[in-house]
């Protein structure tokens, strides 16, 4: 039966098996990472969809009218962003009015919807359910990469220290073979 330091070779110092221990360390801890931060991933999304659910529930999309639409033409031939333009809708028989984001080739008369809260206010559009998902990818994928990258840099450092260890055993053992007197 070989020995563990036969299977190694008589070459492998100690400081070459703590290496490659780290190494195998970094490796595991990367693969087991995976579910860790798969598991980060859909409790933020779970919890953005709730939160999402929350504020639809809260809101409600309403038919307006572009008003005002006194939006310049784009001088050059790419359109631009969203432009504000003036806006009314009817809530409970009473007719609001506000500034909402409008593409820029909207004219006045023209319909858009919004979304107003239980008062009849403007209130943002509720976030989609793929932000949700694309923001639970996003930090299980943040999550997992950035504890990779912090402990490559570990092991990184550990590498740069056990190569100084092995420049000083070299030049050691080179120091004493020059200096030996029984040298061929």
């Amino acid at each position: 039966m070989w020995s563990r330091s036969a299977r190694l070779g008589p070459l492998v110092r100690p400081v070459d098996r703590i290496q490659r221990r780290c190494f195998l360390t970094l490796v595991v801890l990367a693969i087991a990472l995976i579910p860790v931060a798969v598991l980060f991933g859909v409790r933020n999304a779970t919890s953005q969809l709730d939160l999402i659910e929350n504020r639809r529930a809260e809101l409600t999309s309403v038919s307006a009218t572009v008003v005002d639409s006194e939006m310049e033409q784009p001088q050059a031939e790419f359109v631009s962003g969203p432009e504000t333009a003036d806006i009314e809708w009817n809530w409970h028989g009473q007719i609001r009015h506000g500034t909402a984001m409008v593409p820029p080739s909207t004219e006045s008369g023209t319909e858009i919807d919004v979304w107003v809260d239980r008062g009849g206010a403007l209130s943002p559009p509720p976030t989609t359910h793929s932000a949700a998902v694309v923001g639970g990818i996003a930090l299980a994928t943040f999550t997992w990469l950035s504890v990779v990258v912090l402990a490559t840099i570990g092991y990184q450092f550990g590498r740069m220290r056990w190569d100084r260890i092995r420049y000083q055993k070299w030049d050691r053992d080179l120091r004493a073979f020059l200096d030996s007197t029984t040298r061929y």
